[in-house]
């Protein structure tokens, strides 16, 4: 045999080494940083929609005394009927952080009076 074959056979075997390697150990990190990277542009995206959702609340029921809760259901009824969200606890968290950013965001955007 000679040297020339001995070496394509050993090349051809790191290969395929390499390849089962890179298939259990590369392959599951990249899906993984994939799923967490879309995660947070779902977030993200979820974030910006309901804030734009609580402005609008802010302005259908400025005049409304005590509509708190119509704001809360009105935001929470869209978001629900056009999104699949599983964790209610999350559209609620970014809910009340759209709401308590109100004031900051008014400065940076103006207000719609």
């Amino acid at each position: 045999m000679a040297l020339r074959d001995i070496l394509l056979s050993l090349a051809g075997t790191l290969f395929t080494a390499f390849l089962g390697w890179a298939t259990a150990v590369l392959v599951p990190m990249i899906k993984e940083w994939l799923g967490t990277r879309t995660q947070e542009l779902e977030l993200n995206n979820l974030r910006s929609i309901i804030w734009a959702l609580v402005r609008q609340a802010e302005e259908l029921f400025k005049n409304k005394p005590k509509s708190g809760e119509d704001k809360l259901k009105y935001v929470t009824d869209l978001i629900e009927a056009t999104y699949d969200i599983v964790d209610k606890n999350i559209v609620h968290g970014l809910i009340e952080d759209a709401v308590d950013q109100l004031p900051e965001r008014e400065e940076d955007y103006g207000t719609y009076n």
